[in-house]
This record gives structure tokens, C-alpha cells and sequence, in this order.
């Protein structure tokens, strides 16, 4: 069968928040093809040629996502390369994040900031299983965040991805910048609603961001599916302020 990108991928919604333009894009491993990467003139690395083919297949899908945005935002098109850390290496005067989930690509992009310090980060993940919830909750969840949760009125299973996604997303925005691996106590959620929450470090991560900074987000629901983004900083100011100003 000869290959037909449209029948692979599809981006589905576009939109912008503040300086970065999102998008939503579905794919389709089994439409997938070893020589896909050469009709798409997309750079196949080594390491992802060694892997299977559904991990070569989220791959694609992710790199045409980002080359879509960068000709939607008028930026220079190149490559998104991997550092030796897989830390997306992105094109100089570009800054993004890229997650994707049971055939589903979300990315985000916008130009650099002066200071090279933008804060971006998304996730996209599968409502929890139960099983998934027994494994987990002790690691993510704490007792405080647990509270507000179910004070804002959201299921044990809808809490838990949702937090989560959130400190994924947390973590894709700072890490390249920081380097440093966190774990899920780093950070804590301290606000929800029905469309945004703020995150709070709970230890320093770099010289930059300390204890007590606070982060803006949003999330929604597409059917089973969860997609969380983190916006900027909040500087200075309580977490009930910084809510007010989302």
C-alpha cells in the first residue's frame, strides 16, 4: 500500500494562549510505514530507528506536529533533535513541549524569549485505571492536594491524573532549563477549578525558581483523555491571588 500521510495523522485544533500556539493532533500507528519518515523528509534518528515501530510511529507524528506549528507561527523550520539526556533540543529562538497519548499528539510552541527563561509545559494522559490509581496515589497525591481535589468537587480518578498531568507538564516546562530530575513531592497543586490550577514548588529547583514559586495552568477533558498546560510563573503574591489573575 503506498503511503498516505493524511491517513496517518491529522491535526485537529489549533489556538493561541498568550505568546505560544497549541495544537491537538490525532495519528494512526497502523497506517504507519518503515519508509514514512523518508517521504515526510523528517530527520530518523538511530535510536528511534532501533525501537518499535509504535514508538516510531508517535515519533513522526510528533515531529510533523511540530513542523506544522512552526510554518502556522512563521518560525524557521528545523529539525526537533534530542539532547543525550532525550530532552527535545529545540531550534534556537524557538522554545516548545510535545507529549502525546494513545494516538493523540499535543504540542505547544512560541519564539524564545530574550532571557531564554520561558516557561511552557504540556501533558496529555489517559484517565487513570483503577489499577493504575493503587500503584500511584501514594507517590503523587498528597494529603493536602487530596483535600482540595475533592473540595473542588473531582473524583478520586479525575484528581489523581489531573495532578498528575499537571506536575508532568510542570516538569517538561523547567527541566530543560534546571536540569535536574524531580520527583512528584517537588511540587504541589494548591488551587483547582473547573479549568485552571496553580502549582507551588515545595523545594528549591534551580537558583531561578525556588520554593514557593507558583505556576499557572489550565487542563480539559477530550473524552478519556487529559490535557494539561503550563502557562508562566506568577511572581510574587499568594496562591489565592496568583488564582485570581488566571
Amino acid at each position: 500500500m503506498a503511503w498516505c500521510e493524511t491517513a496517518f495523522w491529522r491535526p485537529e485544533l489549533v489556538w493561541n494562549e498568550g505568546p505560544a500556539t497549541f495544537a491537538i493532533a490525532n495519528f494512526s500507528a497502523a497506517h504507519y510505514q518503515s519508509d514514512a519518515y523518508r517521504h515526510c523528509n523528517i530527520l530518523f534518528p538511530p535510536e528511534i530507528q532501533a525501537s518499535v515501530p509504535s514508538r516510531q510511529a508517535e515519533y513522526l507524528a510528533g515531529r510533523l506536529l511540530v513542523r506544522y506549528l512552526q510554518q502556522h507561527c512563521a518560525l524557521t523550520v528545523m529539525p526537533l533533535l534530542a539532547a543525550a539526556d532525550r530532552c527535545p533540543r529545540w531550534p534556537p529562538g524557538q522554545v516548545g513541549s510535545l507529549s502525546h497519548c494513545d494516538g493523540q499528539i499535543f504540542a505547544a510552541l512560541q519564539p524564545a524569549s530574550m532571557s531564554g527563561q520561558s516557561v511552557i509545559g504540556v501533558d496529555v494522559e489517559c484517565a487513570f485505571s483503577q489499577e493504575q490509581q493503587q500503584q500511584l496515589a501514594a507517590e503523587v497525591l498528597s494529603a493536602a492536594e487530596l483535600q482540595i481535589g475533592r473540595a473542588a468537587g473531582l473524583t478520586d480518578t479525575a484528581l489523581l491524573t489531573l495532578v498528575f498531568s499537571a506536575k508532568e507538564s510542570l516538569y517538561k516546562a523547567l527541566y530543560p532549563q534546571c536540569r535536574r530530575v524531580m520527583d512528584f513531592t517537588a511540587a504541589e497543586v494548591v488551587r483547582v477549578t473547573e479549568q485552571h490550577f496553580i502549582l507551588q514548588l515545595t523545594q528549591p529547583w534551580n537558583e531561578r525558581w525556588r520554593q514557593g514559586a507558583l505556576f499557572s495552568g489550565r487542563y480539559f477533558w477530550r473524552q478519556h483523555q487529559l490535557y494539561t498546560l503550563v502557562l508562566h510563573e506568577r511572581r510574587g503574591g499568594s496562591a489565592d491571588e496568583a488564582f485570581t489573575c488566571t
